[in-house]
């Protein structure tokens, strides 16, 4: 191949994966739905390897043609079965699960999957058997395991369903052979907080079958598909048809490159390029061989790049893009305050988000597949969840960026957007707390709208655009070092990518929603009012509002430190999150009351470690943030201490509340609070020694 290629670093698309510095975080395989699942094995993981454990207990093994096995079993759970069976061999008999009736609404029923038939050879391979376990909801499942027979004898058949009927765990003699065993459970839930569980899968568990995506092995799957580069079929001109293999060999011994000749497509032709028995009999420029599997392994390399799905071994080296000099921000004090003020805008869109997830009238388990409008709302909701959690990670990201450049964190929120070029090219808009309407999705999607095709005097400044000028402002600044700049660009390009999926995101969202009226989905209001204090609801209320200002504090404390302890002061403010403000809004929602998110209204100050926080004006209320002198350094404890003292002063009232369900909320975030500060304590002074 020509050396018209140039070297370029490849960028992963996982955020873990594309950190220049050590983070804690979950590579894309542990996440199911970031990866390429559109058939076995998948191109992340060998997604077989999940439904392995769809029982606690078992692991079953779904590789082999010949059917499933029990592979092992945890010897503690009492099985009705022993040792001896299991060394004989234990094969999948039946699966049983809850499975949707697409052509018949209502509740999923149990349904029975057969692994081995009632005639010989009429068994099911592991990969079937696996495809019938996907397919189970969550609930009560079951799997029935017996000796290797090739059929299966009515007899035996009935007595497995009478057992099955009755939900029974149990054990059927068979008369010289290892029982039939039925074992009953719940269907296992392999995900945790959205990652595959690492207490139920050791390393590498997910991996171990899947095979070399470059090499030969991969079209051994008898599957047919490679990454976008490595498609099947190409065409071998611009304007040519998609007609040629992409493995075929191009020596020109077989057939000229670039053939001239549409390639036969008798399947005995592709792999050897023998015409015997064929059809038809071509010549041998029309039979471009397939390479083989030594071939491949040792001149993979030979194969060519597919652009557009036409093969090169060239391309055009596009210039980046970039901005006039005038567009630019001039130095690194403008810098810093675009930031500012981006760090604002972030936490008012969060506070958005999170206010329209909360407006919906959504369940919050996922609805059965059949409950179609519920399962609409419910994704909706979650969609919008999502993003807000994503800007709670730009804002942070945003924060960690102001302090890496010698500034100040901001924990203020933004009440309007502004002009802050003064050109006119913004977008102009007033935060409020605005229920998930139409016009409202609409609003989202304009904002998160990509401005990826840098255009200054066309576009307005979504808020992709202003972290694109940023990105290119840093990149050409001569005031901040080049180790800084690796860190702080490495964040905002993450900032721009997220951005661009939360676009397509909302688009979604709007999809999913049903057309106005908006009512009909909606459990709250737009601009909701403060609750009356003799109202039910107000001491939830309140207890919302001091969650939001203790997770403000404990955020100072984050963006203070180092790498080092950022995974583990993070996880412990999302505690505080969960375990406070997320069920306290849901009973004030209940109570008849909406969250309000109000700023923390502060009259003295408050040392958070690095950073002081303070009653601001100037700022529109809330925590105004200077830095602290390090001879008013406090210690780790008393640090933490003020950050928690909002909760942990208005729960020493609610604990002798006369509101049962108040002081119950009370006592867990008590419960809450001890363990954050435990975290935070823990994780400090580790870091420290």
């Amino acid at each position: 191949m020509p050396n018209d290629l140039k070297s370029r670093k490849i960028m992963p698309l996982n955020q873990t994966a594309r950190a220049d510095v050590l983070v804690r975080g979950n590579p894309v395989t542990t996440r199911p739905d970031a990866t390429v699942e559109n058939t076995f094995p998948g191109l992340e993981f060998d997604h077989r390897n999940l439904e392995k454990r769809f029982l606690d207990g078992l692991l079953l093994e779904l590789h082999a043609a010949s059917g499933g096995w029990l592979r092992d079993y945890d010897r503690t759970r009492g099985f009705p079965f022993s040792q001896a069976d299991f060394d004989a061999g234990l094969k999948v008999w039946a699966v049983v699960g809850n499975i949707p009736q697409l052509d018949e609404p209502g509740t999923p029923r149990m349904t029975i999957r057969w692994a081995i038939g009632t005639m010989a050879n009429q068994g099911a391979g592991g990969s079937s058997i696996w495809q019938f376990i996907r397919e189970f909801e969550p609930g009560p499942a079951a799997v029935v395991l017996g000796p290797d027979r090739p059929q299966l004898t009515l007899d035996q058949q009935s007595r497995i369903i009478q057992t099955l009927t009755a939900g029974q765990t149990a054990a059927i003699p068979v008369p010289g052979a290892a029982p039939i065993v039925v074992i009953w459970g719940q269907r296992a839930d392999y995900l945790k907080n959205g990652v595959i569980d690492p207490e139920r899968y050791e390393p590498g568990d997910l991996t171990r079958s899947l095979c070399s995506p470059w090499q030969y092995d991969f079209t051994d799957c008898g599957c047919w598909y490679w990454a976008s580069n490595k498609p099947d079929m190409v065409s071998v001109t611009p304007d040519g048809p998609q007609i040629y293999n992409f493995q075929r060999v191009r020596t020109g011994e077989i057939a000229p490159e670039p053939p001239t000749h549409p390639p036969v497509v008798a399947q005995g032709l592709w792999s050897t390029g023998d015409p015997a028995g064929a059809t038809m009999t071509p010549s041998a420029e029309r039979v471009p061989r397939r390479m083989n599997h030594a071939e491949l392994i040792t001149g993979w390399e030979k194969l060519p790049v597919v652009i557009d799905d036409t093969e090169t071994d060239r391309f055009v080296d596009r210039p980046a893009e970039t901005l006039p000099e005038s567009e630019l921000f001039p130095d690194r004090a403008t810098i810093v305050d675009r930031l500012m003020y981006l760090a604002g805008i972030e936490h008012a869109l969060m506070v958005e988000y999170l206010y329209a997830f909360y407006s919906i009238n959504a369940p919050r388990q996922r609805p059965l597949p059949t409950d179609t409008e519920p399962l609409r709302l419910f994704e909706a909701a979650n969609t919008i969840l999502s993003v807000a959690i994503d800007e709670m990670r730009h804002f942070r990201w945003v924060n960690e960026i102001l302090v890496l450049l010698g500034g100040m964190p901001v924990v203020s929120r933004a009440t309007e957007t502004k002009d802050t070029n003064g050109n006119g090219r913004y977008l102009p808009h007033t935060f409020a707390l605005t229920a998930a309407t139409q016009a409202q999705i609409d609003w989202f999607i304009l904002v998160e709208q990509n401005s990826r095709a840098v255009d200054p005097d066309v576009q307005s400044d979504t808020v992709d655009g202003m972290y694109t000028r940023l990105y290119l402002s840093i990149e050409k600044s001569t005031e901040i070092s080049q180790a800084i700049k690796d860190r702080v660009l490495h964040l905002t390009k993450l900032i721009i990518d997220e951005g661009y999926d939360h676009f397509h995101r909302f688009q979604r969202v709007r999809q999913l929603l049903p057309s106005p009226p908006d009512v009909r989905y909606l459990r709250l209001a737009s601009n909701p009012m403060p609750l009356q204090p003799a109202d039910t609801g107000k001491g939830f209320e309140l207890r919302v509002d001091r969650s939001y200002e203790v997770i403000l504090n404990l955020l100072m404390i984050v963006f203070g430190r180092g790498d080092a302890e950022h995974g583990q002061l993070l996880e412990a403010t999302r505690i505080a999150m969960v375990d406070s403000l997320d069920v306290e809004i849901e009973n004030l929602i209940t109570a008849g009351g909406a969250p309000l998110f109000t700023p923390p209204s502060m009259s003295t100050e408050v040392n958070l470690g690095r950073f002081t926080a303070k009653p601001s004006v100037v700022m529109g209320g809330g925590l105004h943030v200077e830095r602290t002198a390090l001879d008013e350094m406090l210690d780790i404890d008393t640090v933490i201490a003020n950050a928690t003292r909002p909760l942990d002063e208005l729960n020493t009232v609610d604990v002798t509340s006369a509101d049962i369900q108040l002081q119950a909320r009370a006592s867990r975030s008590v419960e809450a609070m001890t363990r954050v500060r435990a975290a935070f304590a823990k994780a400090i002074r580790a870091a420290e020694q």
